[in-house]
Formats: structure tokens, sequence, C-alpha cells
């Protein structure tokens, strides 16, 4: 029966039951207390969120100092937490400009059609077809090698050169599609040249 005091002993004693209570000095007590209030403190406490000029200047802040991969992160935070907010169209487009900065010309060309398809009336449009071109022609290979990204290039400075002529990058394009022009004819007088050898 329950009332046996042997049974009750046996319940009582932390040796002999694993579930028994075994006596705890205060200090302890009091430490796990206070760890207690702490935790439940820190979780019930706000952080605050930060506002859109503010994630605009440390992206910025970022990018002035030629760290691109976190100024690009910091504005896709922005973007993220702010999606229609007044600096998004500048901050899409310096996302799509920070890989052409690193030298990564094939995340940069993605990047830069993620930015036209978000922004297709920007007047932002003749940078951004301009470093698609400069994408392209920065992946340009020797004359003896196959020059498709040279003529990717080149289409992309025509569409500069012709769509956007009253920019300061129409004239830059036009020079850059004449170098992309002339790559490409020395190119085909090294095929013919190695075919008649």
């Amino acid at each position: 029966s329950t009332d046996n005091p042997a049974t009750l002993r046996y319940v009582d004693n932390p040796n002999k039951n694993p579930l028994a209570c075994r006596t705890m000095k205060r200090s302890m007590i009091y430490g796990i207390c206070g760890v207690l209030v702490l935790l439940i403190e820190g979780c019930s406490g706000t952080v605050k969120r930060q506002s859109a000029r503010e994630y605009y200047e440390q992206a910025n802040k970022a990018y002035m100092g030629e760290d691109y991969l976190t100024a690009a992160d910091s504005y896709q935070e922005l973007l993220d937490q702010y999606p229609l907010n007044p600096y998004a169209e500048e901050s899409q487009l310096k996302i799509a400009y920070s890989p052409y900065l690193n030298k990564k010309y094939t995340e940069a060309l993605s990047s830069f059609s993620d930015f036209e398809r978000s922004y297709p009336t920007s007047s932002h449009l003749p940078f951004v077809q301009y470093y698609r071109g400069m994408s392209y022609l920065e992946q340009m290979r020797s004359i003896d090698r196959d020059q498709s990204v040279t003529e990717k290039a080149n289409d992309f400075f025509e569409v500069v050169a012709h769509r956007y002529r009253d920019t300061p990058f129409a004239a830059l394009a036009e020079e850059k599609n004449r170098f992309c022009r002339e790559s490409m004819a020395a190119h085909e007088l090294y095929v013919v040249d190695f075919q008649l050898k």
C-alpha cells in the first residue's frame, strides 16, 4: 500500500528514485532562475527593423568602399524588406552592376537581364544594354578562337548606338561596335588564311 513507510522512503530517496528531487544548493537555484529570467527577457524584446533609407545608406557605404558583394547583399536585403521603396530601381541596378565590377561577367549578364525584365521602361536601359555588351566583350577570345561572344557584344552595342542615340552611351557603343567588327573581320581573315595553308 502507499501508506507503507518503506515505500515512501523509496519514493523520496533520490538515490533510489531518479524522479525524486535532489537537494540543490541555493546558489545553483538562483543561477538557474537568473538564466531563465534573462532568456525570457531576451525573447520578449523586439528588435527595431531598419528603415529603407538605413538599408540603402548601409548598402551605398559598402558600394562606395568597393565591397560590391556586401553591397549587393545589402541592396537585396533592402528589396526583400521594402520591395516598393523609392530606392528599389537604383538598388536593382547596382545589384546588376556589382558582378560586372567583380569581373563575374556571366553573372552580370543574368543580373542585367533581371533588371531589364523588372524595369522595361527604365531610363537606365542604355547603361544596362551597354554593360551587357561589355560583359560579353570582356569574355572575348583571341582571333584564332570562336567569336560568338564578340558577335553578341556587337549586337548589344548596335542596339545602344541606334535605339539610344541621344545618350552618352551611344558614342561609346559605336566605338566598341567598330572594335567588335574589326575583331570579327580579323577572325574571318585568320580562318581563310588557315584554310589556304
